[in-house]
C-alpha cells in the first residue's frame, strides 16, 4: 500500500550515471529499449529513470519489472509499489484513475503522479523541444497478467467472465445521466464519438460499412444512454487474474480511461473469450458462447433492474441500446488503428490483418442480451 512517506510532489533533473543496482548484467531487454526509441528517446534514458528511482527511494530494492508496458516503462519499488515512467502522450489523468478508485475500489491501482522527469535528450532532437516523462507511483496489485496465462480451466474462465460482468454492472451503478458530462468531463473518445464514426467510414468493405452506418444511423440513441466509467484498453495484458482460482484481481493502466454511454466498452469482453493462436490469429474459445451468456445472466441479475440513467426506464428494457453502444465500441477499437496513440486512420487490409480479423469476428457474434432475456421482462 501507498503511505505518507512517499511525497507525491517534486521533479527531479536525470543522474545520468551508470546505474548500480537494476539488473546491470541482463543489460537493456530488447522491449525496453524498443519503448524508448518509439517515444524519440535514447535508450539510455532508462538509466535516467533508474537513478530517479534510487534517488526517491535510497533504502529501497529497485528492480526492473519482468514485464514491460507497450506505453511505460515500469520499475518495481521493494516488491509492493510500482514506480512508472510515462511519456506525455500516454501519461495518466488522475480524476480519472481517483474515480476508477472510488468505483471499482481494489481492483484498481492507487496512484500517484510524483511530477516529471525532465532534462532528458532526444534521440531525433531536430530542433523538438526536449520531452519529460511523467513518473508515477502505484500500489502492486496481487495476481498474474491474464496475457501471460498458458491455459484456463473451463471453471476459471467462467470465473472471469463472472467477476468481470460485476465491473461493469458497478460501472453502470456508478454512471452518470448525459446531461452530466459535460465536454470538460468527456474524453479523447466520448468527444469525438461523430468524427471517429466519419473517420470510420473509410472501411472499404460492404458488411464492414454496413455496421458502420447502422451505429451512425443510431449515434444519438447511444450518446443519451447513461455514461460509465470505461477502461479504455480492456485486453489481457491490463487484466490482472488469480493463477489458481482464475478470480480477478485488478484492472490496471487506466490512461485510456474515460467516461463513455454504457456498452461502449464490451469490446473488451471480446477479448477475453479467446486468443491469438500462432499462424492463425485470434480464435475464440470452445465455450465462449457459454460463457457470454454467463456474462450477461451476471450483469442482467446485478443492473438489469435498476433506472440510473433518470428518464424511467430500467435496463431490462434497453438491451437493444446496449447492443448498438456494443457495436460501437467494437468499431472504435477494432477499426481505428492505434498507431502508438495517434488514432487517425481506419485499419487496413495486408497492414492491419490481426485488428481486422477481430472486428469481424466480435460483430458477427450476437448479443445475448437482445433475446436471451426477452422471455423475462
Amino acid at each position: 500500500m501507498l503511505d505518507d512517506s512517499f511525497d507525491p510532489a517534486g521533479q527531479c533533473m536525470p543522474n545520468t550515471t551508470q546505474p548500480e543496482c537494476v539488473d546491470e548484467d541482463e543489460g537493456l531487454a530488447p522491449g525496453i529499449a524498443a519503448f524508448f526509441c518509439r517515444n524519440g528517446l535514447c535508450p539510455s534514458t532508462a538509466e535516467a529513470c533508474d537513478a530517479y528511482a534510487r534517488m526517491r527511494f535510497p533504502i529501497a530494492d529497485i528492480k526492473r519489472t519482468s514485464i514491460q508496458g507497450y506505453c511505460s516503462y515500469t520499475l518495481c519499488v521493494s516488491g509492493d509499489r510500482l514506480l512508472q515512467f510515462r511519456p506525455e502522450p500516454h501519461e495518466l489523468n488522475m480524476d480519472i484513475c481517483r474515480n476508477a478508485r472510488a468505483v471499482f475500489g481494489a481492483l484498481v491501482p492507487m496512484t500517484m503522479h510524483l511530477g516529471s522527469l525532465q532534462g532528458i535528450v532526444r534521440s531525433d532532437m531536430g530542433g523538438a523541444a526536449a520531452p519529460r516523462l511523467h513518473v508515477y507511483l502505484q500500489e502492486k496489485l496481487p495476481g498474474i497478467s491474464l496475457a501471460h496465462v498458458k491455459e484456463q480451466t473451463i471453471e476459471q474462465r467462467r470465473r472471469l467472465v463472472e467477476d468481470l460482468a460485476e465491473v461493469f454492472a458497478t460501472s453502470y451503478l456508478h454512471s452518470r445521466p448525459p446531461d452530466e458530462i459535460s465536454s470538460v468531463l468527456r474524453g479523447r473518445v466520448g468527444a469525438s464519438l461523430a468524427w471517429r464514426l466519419q473517420l470510420l467510414q473509410g472501411l472499404h468493405d460492404d458488411q464492414l460499412s454496413h455496421h458502420v452506418a447502422t451505429a451512425t444511423q443510431h449515434l444519438d440513441t447511444i450518446a443519451a444512454l447513461p455514461w460509465c466509467l470505461t477502461h479504455g484498453d480492456l485486453v489481457p495484458s491490463n487484466v490482472l487474474v488469480d493463477p489458481a482460482s482464475g478470480r480477478l484481481t485488478g484492472l490496471v493502466d487506466w490512461a485510456e480511461g474515460e467516461w463513455l454511454p454504457l456498452g461502449l466498452g464490451l469490446y473488451g469482453l471480446e477479448e477475453l473469450l479467446g486468443r491469438d493462436v500462432p499462424g492463425r490469429g485470434y480464435e475464440y474459445f470452445d465455450d465462449h458462447k457459454e460463457l457470454r451468456g454467463r456474462f450477461w445472466e451476471r450483469f442482467m441479475a446485478l443492473a438489469g433492474s435498476c433506472d440510473v440513467g433518470g428518464d424511467g426506464f430500467p435496463l431490462r428494457w434497453r438491451r437493444e441500446e446496449v447492443a448498438l453502444s456494443r457495436k460501437l465500441g467494437i468499431l472504435l477499437w477494432r477499426g481505428i488503428a492505434f498507431d502508438d496513440g495517434r488514432i487517425d486512420r481506419v485499419v487496413e487490409a495486408g497492414r492491419d490483418d490481426a485488428e481486422i480479423r477481430k472486428l469481424r469476428l466480435f460483430l458477427e457474434v450476437p448479443c445475448p442480451v437482445t433475446r436471451e432475456y426477452s422471455s423475462r421482462d
